[in-house]
């Protein structure tokens, strides 16, 4: 018989190490304890457009199990050496090359056209991000002058409710993560992570040198959680 499959969404706090690492994602332990086959979607430095992207391509995979995780409102989608857009973008689209996530291994035979980081990543190029020398100055000065925290977040926050909203019409069986966002109202949305629970956004073990940025017996705590609560998974 065929594992059934689990697709996960979301920024570093749900990715997998691409390299080799002593430090196992609650989501994979929570895929090996419960016999699933994980693929994990997840990348460093995912904006919630590239987390809704990750979703879009995952209900169309049509797996058993989807669990995403929400991120921060200080990134940005751009094209990549300003070239401009004609259709619209999928998953396949977006760079994932450089950011040690596991889910590179599924995109690395796509050619690029979007990159998709945090803000202060593209100011300092700490990952050589493929754009222009004028994009990266633009970058500073949107930064600087008109990026605003809580605007952008609500803006996220309605993409990943409209993603949620598919998810919900497509009866896979889901849990959400809310992260940044998890001050919002979510009482509509079922299977939300717990508010008594800690995310690994809270890095509740402080950090360690991993793609997740939290430490084992942070993933250890998140996994037994996972484990029970009741969401069909």
């Amino acid at each position: 018989m065929a594992m059934k499959k689990l697709y996960t969404c979301g920024c570093s706090m749900m990715s997998v190490d691409k390299t080799p690492s002593n430090i196992i994602s609650f989501l994979e332990l929570y895929a090996r304890t419960k016999n699933l086959e994980h693929i994990s979607l997840a990348r460093s430095g995912a904006t919630n457009f590239l987390i809704c992207l990750q979703l879009d391509y995952a209900i169309q995979q049509n797996p058993d199990y989807i669990i995403v995780g929400a991120t921060s409102s200080d990134r940005l989608d751009l094209s990549i050496m300003n070239q401009t857009l004609h259709t619209p973008i999928t998953i396949d689209n977006v760079d994932y090359s450089g950011h040690n996530s596991l889910s590179e291994n599924l995109f690395a035979d796509d050619t690029p056209i979007v990159v998709s980081n945090t803000l202060n990543n593209f100011v300092e190029n700490l990952q050589k991000e493929d754009i222009s020398i004028e994009q990266r100055e633009s970058v500073k000065y949107y930064l600087t002058n008109l990026h605003c925290n809580m605007l952008q977040l609500q803006k996220d926050a309605l993409m990943i409710r409209g993603q949620l909203a598919k998810l919900i019409k497509s009866n896979i069986p889901f849990l959400f993560l809310p992260g940044p966002m998890h001050w919002m109202q979510w009482t509509d949305i079922p299977n939300v992570w717990p508010s008594k629970y800690s995310q690994p956004w809270d890095l509740p073990y402080g950090t360690a040198n991993s793609v997740s940025h939290n430490p084992q017996k942070a993933h250890d705590e998140f996994a037994k959680n996972l484990l029970e609560l009741d969401w069909n998974g």
